[in-house]
């Protein structure tokens, strides 16, 4: 095997494989990238995988000899970052790639393994794939991933799950104290839903870009996703996820509106002095909103920013991180948190956290309170 590339080129695809292998033993197959060429295209094709998440993608090359072999991924990329820009030979021998940068008095030979050994997996499945513009799915991501559950004996909640009702596309995760969903146009007429562990949605995340369009799929063992020159399929999590329509709360008869800034600037002030629990409390009164943290070794902390608030005086507590992980979602100047209070005034079942325009904001945020 034998092409020529961009340092940059090569890069790019070394970057997102790097974030797809887990495995870092230099000996290990598992923590190699394929590389293929094919000569007809002029481009080389480069796997990996993480035995859950799969990778193909490709870079344009002159190929001057046919061949593919297997390479350690986290060694290749230090080798291939560590060379100037402009382009960059790379050929087969026995056991090894030699890589030189071209017009420079440098040589890399880095030890390879056979890709015989290398794990066969399945490309894209187009059979009743879905097309949808990529902005909208990274707002799927977005707006849930930092919402599951990282306690593996909720193995149903580490991953976001993705299901169709009527004409809309709905991701959904929680890890039990709190839930976000996000929702975008979908028309295909047929859709499985899914559990897709975040690993995967991470590396699509930053595949995705701003523009442009890419398919999606389900089928019942794995997701798949096409678009930039990837190919990405992802085994699923098995389990029936939580009936989490039910959890969105109704009967909420309170709104405060209040500046994002504002309220993330005064969590971050205040949460330096909360327990390691990250308790905040919260009182809403006339127009204005005071967050404190209760008294402990340490101390404690209070600031009061302006809301708009016109109901009884009310008191929420809250971790302080599960409001500041939406906030930092959230693209607003203002956001809205809906709630309704016992008869002692206090927020003892779940909120809403949302854009002020209720009607068409594309994703919600639960949160529980916490006890007083």
């Amino acid at each position: 095997m034998k092409f020529v590339t961009s340092r940059d080129a090569l890069l790019r695809v070394l970057g997102v494989a790097q974030e797809v292998i887990t495995n870092k033993s230099p000996v290990s197959i598992m923590s190699n990238v394929l590389l293929q060429t094919d000569k007809e295209n002029q481009k080389v094709i480069v796997k990996c995988t993480n035995s859950t998440v799969n990778a193909i993608s490709s870079f344009g090359a002159e190929i001057e000899e046919e061949g593919e072999t297997t390479v350690f991924c986290d060694k290749f990329v230090s080798v291939i970052s560590s060379l100037p820009m402009g382009d960059v030979e790379v050929v087969t021998g026995e056991n090894e790639i030699v890589v030189k940068p071209l017009g420079k008095k440098v040589k890399f030979r880095i030890k390879t393994l056979a890709s015989d050994k290398f794990p066969v997996f399945k490309g894209f499945n187009s059979e009743n794939s879905i097309k949808i513009a990529a902005k909208d799915f990274k707002n799927l991501i977005k707006h849930t991933s930092f919402a599951v559950s990282t306690d593996s004996n909720r193995y149903m909640m580490t991953g976001c799950y993705l299901t169709k009702e009527d004409n809309l596309l709905y991701m959904v995760a929680t890890d039990g104290r709190r839930m976000s969903f996000c929702t975008c146009a979908d028309f295909s007429p047929e859709f499985t839903s899914a559990i897709i562990p975040v690993k995967g949605l991470s590396i699509i995340d930053r595949i995705c870009q701003e523009e442009g369009q890419i398919e999606i799929n389900t089928t019942d063992k794995a997701f798949f996703f096409k678009g930039y020159g990837y190919e990405i399929s992802s085994s699923l999590i098995e389990g029936q996820f939580p009936k989490w329509q039910k959890v969105v709360p109704d009967g909420l008869d309170h709104t405060v509106t209040i500046s994002k800034a504002d309220l993330e600037d005064a969590i971050k002030r205040t949460v330096i002095m909360a327990a390691k629990n990250g308790r905040i409390q919260m009182i809403l009164d006339s127009d204005k909103m005071i967050i404190s943290t209760p008294e402990n070794e340490l101390g404690s902390s209070k600031e009061e920013i302006e809301a708009k608030y016109s109901g009884e005086p009310a008191e929420i507590a809250l971790n302080a991180m599960y409001l500041s992980d939406v906030l930092k979602v959230i693209d607003s100047d203002d956001i809205s948190i809906d709630f309704k209070f016992n008869q002692e005034n206090k927020v003892s079942s779940a909120l809403i956290v949302r854009l002020v325009d209720k009607e068409n904001t594309p994703y919600t945020h639960v949160i529980m309170p916490m006890s007083f």
